[in-house]
């Protein structure tokens, strides 16, 4: 009897260790199957960096496309680089982009310098890194002298000199805000040669996706099924690019606000926090925005209006945007002001001193603006009456010439004014910091002040625009 119940319990003890050791197994093959994304651990907010898409971010511990492999204490560097092109706001874009890509695949970016001036458009992979390495001004020193100068005035091949210039964006940026969460080295030459400086053999350690259209791939970090590519002609999973083992992955284009797409809500919140990190810190830009700002009353003693002319669409649809900022403004005042905000201020032509000095029920009919905008002249335009109309006291950056003007500096690079560059970079930071803002639908202009103006005030406004 004692045998039998011995051996009763030697079987008992035997299947126990088998269902736990199974049981076991099963769990860590789930949780393998479930965290198999980037695990991105720093508290940030929810917020998206997509604008244009309607979707819902599937949490991180859902399935995804995405490995997370942990860097080696000695692993070799790996680097990112890309293509700039086209104006301010879209290289800003892509360097946005390209940061939360090298976060992903863990590697350092390379970060192109940002050009100022004639913008070098889009062009295929191949014509755009040998557009962008002739793009130097080496060897023409002495045209700096003609700087500033109409193109008639020097040499003929000193005529473009003063048209475009070039600066690391660490000049204007606060790229050290980011250190500890990717690693940047910032490139002074786009040549190919110049990567060498890297320890990157240019023969036999680049593996280049080349863009042959505009729109030609998008990048996602998760594609859920029946999920589309939109304009864009191809995806690319980031767990694709993972298991790219070359020193330098070399990309081209990356413009786009939904170039790289965050689905899960992780990556999302890593987005968010890159674009809150990204602030003007460029001195001259603060001083001369904070002129302007402390004559209008300081930060949020007036409502900030953008008003895009551009070309194409926007030029089309001056006086129609200029309503629709009307509309959208008009829904926010009640909300502090009370009722009664249509009525207007009668003088047509008021100075800056009489509009500080109203007294408050006048100043809640007709607030204090500062309207940014690439128009020349706007007073002049009938397009923008509806603005000057409903807030007489609506002031440009032309009305402080004293501020702007002050900014003399000057590009070590090459030895050319920036004046007429960093001009517009005030625009922005004054009209962001008014009480309430407002831009223009589908402007980057307009969506980049917006993000500024809810770092400045540290709220949203009533209404949780985009723009």
């Amino acid at each position: 009897m004692f045998r039998l119940h011995r051996r009763l319990v030697v079987v008992f003890t035997i299947a126990l260790i088998f269902v736990f050791t199974i049981t076991k197994y099963k769990k860590r093959e789930f949780y393998v199957n479930n965290l198999d994304g980037l695990n991105l651990t720093p508290p940030f907010s929810n917020q998206t960096h997509q604008e244009n898409q309607v979707y819902k971010p599937v949490p991180q511990e859902n399935p995804s496309n995405i490995s997370n492999s942990k860097p080696e204490e000695k692993q070799e560097e790996k680097f990112l680089t890309y293509l700039p092109h086209s104006g301010f706001h879209n290289q800003r874009i892509a360097l946005e982009n390209a940061i939360l890509l090298a976060r992903y695949l863990n590697r350092t970016l390379l970060v192109p310098p940002v050009y100022l001036g004639d913008a070098q458009s889009w062009k295929p992979f191949d014509d755009l890194s040998a557009a962008l390495e002739k793009r130097t001004k080496l060897g023409m020193a002495a045209c700096s002298k003609y700087s500033g100068l109409p193109p008639t005035k020097g040499p003929k091949k000193c005529a473009l000199y003063s048209g475009w210039t070039m600066l690391p964006w660490s000049s204007i940026y606060s790229l050290d805000s980011l250190q500890g969460f990717v690693r940047l080295r910032e490139r002074d030459s786009m040549s190919i040669s110049s990567l060498e400086q890297y320890g990157i053999n240019i023969n036999q350690d680049i593996h280049f996706i080349k863009d042959t259209s505009l729109y030609d791939y998008r990048i996602f970090d998760y594609f859920p099924p029946g999920y589309i590519v939109g304009k864009y002609e191809q995806k690319i999973m980031v767990s694709e690019l993972q298991e790219i083992s070359d020193k330098l992955l070399h990309i081209g284009s990356i413009f786009g606000n939904l170039r790289v797409t965050t689905l899960l809500r992780g990556n999302a919140k890593e987005y968010k926090y890159i674009l809150d990190k990204l602030q003007f810190t460029n001195p001259t830009l603060i001083r001369g925005s904070q002129s302007i700002v402390n004559q209008l009353g300081g930060m949020g003693n007036y409502l900030g209006i953008h008003l895009r002319v551009g070309d194409g669409a926007f030029s089309y649809k001056v006086e129609e945007n200029a309503r629709g900022i009307l509309e959208l403004m008009a829904r926010m005042l009640p909300v502090v002001n009370g009722e009664g905000n249509e009525d207007q201020y009668e003088e047509k032509h008021p100075t800056l001193s009489g509009c500080l000095n109203r007294n408050p029920i006048t100043v809640a009919k007709s607030p204090l603006v500062y309207l940014a905008t690439d128009a020349r002249n706007p007073r002049e335009r009938t397009d923008f009456s509806p603005i000057f109309d409903r807030f007489p006291c609506t002031f440009i950056l032309s009305d402080f010439i004293d501020s702007s003007a002050s900014i003399h500096e000057e590009n070590p690079w090459d030895g050319t004014s920036i004046h007429k560059y960093l001009v517009p970079m005030i625009d922005a930071i004054t009209v962001a910091k008014g009480e309430f803002y407002v831009g223009t639908n589908q402007s980057t202009f307009s969506m980049f002040v917006r993000r500024m103006h809810n770092h400045y005030l540290g709220r949203p406004d009533p209404l949780k625009l985009k723009y």
